[in-house]
């Protein structure tokens, strides 16, 4: 039967099949298009691991400002 995906009568069995063939090649250029997509949001968004380091980073600045001013008061106690 001369038909393609969507239904569409073709003349002769060879329409069909190249018309089908097309079809198939721009549903699967469709989901290439769709992952690239995904991966690229996905690429613009920090990671999880990424938030983690940076709120490691910032609770080690804050620890160590934390030490120097308990340095400065020993300092200050021990003079």
């Amino acid at each position: 039967m001369p038909y393609d995906l969507y239904g569409t009568y073709y003349t002769s069995a060879r329409d069909a099949e190249n018309a089908e063939m097309a079809q198939c090649a721009a549903i699967d250029a469709n989901i290439a298009y769709r992952e690239v997509e995904k991966l690229k949001n996905r690429m613009q968004q920090p990671s999880n691991y990424d938030e983690q380091i940076h709120c490691m980073q910032q609770h080690i600045q804050s620890l160590e400002a934390r030490i120097e001013i308990l340095e400065e008061k020993f300092s200050k106690l021990q003079a």
